[in-house]
């Protein structure tokens, strides 16, 4: 039987039109916009509060779905709404325990935590109370700043805007903050790296 199919020879590969190609590009270039906008945000650090962690005018790369993942941990910087701004500070109370800052020490359940993180020292004093279900005890690296000028808050895990992961000052090289199991089992140490 002869074959009717006699001819072999391959046609020229047709290339898309270059609007085509273009198109998808910026197609592509669009949907990687959203899934960063929706996984990450960049935030400004504003104020003396965290110093000398993180200065004013440093911007901070925050990971808005680390949450989703794990719970909040004690030592993480985050940043959350309190009332109509945003605030970056770090977690130092968690859900049912009783947190209290006194001459800027934490006592946690009335046993005293050192601070596996550098802070500014200072006379900064915060009464008593027991959290909440849900709710995070917030302050700030800095404390000398006198009480009337530090924010400190207790806010719902909801508030939560996500966990800081790097920052970036202005004429210095970026950081990446990494958290992990203190040896005590107690803390979460949050060690900056430079990149």
């Amino acid at each position: 039987m002869r074959s009717l199919n006699r001819c072999h020879h391959r046609l020229p590969a047709r290339r898309a039109p270059r609007w085509t190609r273009g198109l998808a590009g910026a197609g592509l270039l669009f949907a990687l916009v959203l899934v960063w906008r929706w996984h990450y945000a960049l935030v400004l650090t504003v104020g003396p509060s965290m110093r000398p962690t993180l200065a004013s005018g440093e911007l901070l790369l925050v990971d808005k779905r680390a949450y989703l993942r794990q719970p909040p941990r004690r030592g993480d910087i985050v940043v959350a709404r309190y009332g109509n701004e945003y605030i970056t500070k770090r977690i130092v109370g968690l859900p049912g325990e009783r947190v209290e800052l006194l001459d800027g020490q934490l006592w946690v359940d009335g046993a005293l935590l050192p601070a596996a993180h550098d802070l500014t020292p200072g006379p900064l004093t915060i009464a008593p109370g027991t959290l909440g279900p849900e709710r995070y005890a917030l302050v700030g690296d800095n404390r000398r700043l006198p009480t009337d000028q530090s924010v400190h808050a207790v806010v719902g895990r909801d508030q939560l805007l996500g966990r800081v992961i790097a920052s970036w000052r202005p004429g210095g090289p970026p950081t990446a903050f990494t958290s992990g199991p203190d040896p005590t089992g107690s803390w979460t140490l949050v060690r900056c790296k430079r990149l």
